[in-house]
C-alpha cells in the first residue's frame, strides 16, 4: 500500500492501495474504503498528476518520484504533507478529530491562527479564540477546509496569492 496521499474523505487523507482501490487511517491502521464512497473523496491535484505520470511512464525511481512530489501541475511548489484542493489552497491535517462533519447551514465554533511568514512564524497576524459563525458565510477556502473536518481536528492550510497565507484551524464544535 502508498504512503502517497491521493485525496480526503471526510478530513482523513485517502491513499491508493496498490490493487485499484482506496484505504484511510483509523486509529493508526489502513482500512480499506468500500467502493460506494469513491465518489466522495476529494481528489489531491498532486495525487492525480502522479497517478497518470505513474500510468504512463510506468514506476517511477525515487529521486523523480521526490521531483513529481515537488510540484504541481503548474509548477508550484507543494508544501510537504499537504495536499492541494480544488480552491488551490493547501491542507494538511495537523490532528485528527473525531466527531461529527457540518454541512454547509451549520454554525461551527473554532479556533484560528494566521501567520505572514511561516507556520509558527514571527510574524503573526492573529490568534482569535472561540469564533462561531454559519460555514456557508465564509470564503470558498473556508467552506473547502470545514466541510471535510470533525470536530476536534486541527487543519493547516496554505493559501495561495494572499498576504495572511498560513492559516491553522481548529474545530471546536457544531453549534
Amino acid at each position: 500500500m502508498s504512503d502517497r496521499v491521493v485525496g480526503l474523505l471526510d478530513g482523513h487523507f485517502v491513499y491508493a492501495d496498490g490493487h485499484g482501490g482506496y484505504a484511510v487511517k483509523v486509529e493508526g491502521e489502513r482500512v480499506a474504503i468500500d467502493p460506494s464512497f469513491n465518489r466522495d473523496i476529494k481528489p489531491s491535484v498532486a495525487g492525480a498528476k502522479r497517478r497518470r505520470q505513474d500510468d504512463h511512464n510506468g514506476p517511477q525511481q525515487p529521486a523523480a518520484a521526490a521531483a513529481a512530489a515537488a510540484s504541481d501541475s503548474n509548477g508550484i511548489t507543494i508544501p510537504e504533507g499537504f495536499v492541494r484542493l480544488p480552491t488551490g489552497a493547501y491542507h494538511k491535517v495537523v490532528e485528527e478529530g473525531t466527531g461529527r462533519v457540518p454541512t454547509l447551514n451549520d454554525r461551527v465554533k473554532f479556533d484560528w491562527i494566521a501567520w505572514r511568514d511561516a507556520f509558527d512564524g514571527q510574524n503573526k497576524a492573529f490568534d482569535d479564540r472561540g469564533w462561531v459563525i454559519r460555514v456557508s458565510d465564509w470564503a470558498e477556502w473556508f467552506r473547502e477546509a470545514m466541510l471535510s473536518m470533525r470536530e476536534g481536528e486541527v487543519r493547516r492550510i496554505r493559501l495561495p496569492d494572499v498576504d495572511i497565507r498560513y492559516r491553522q484551524l481548529r474545530l471546536i464544535s457544531i453549534e
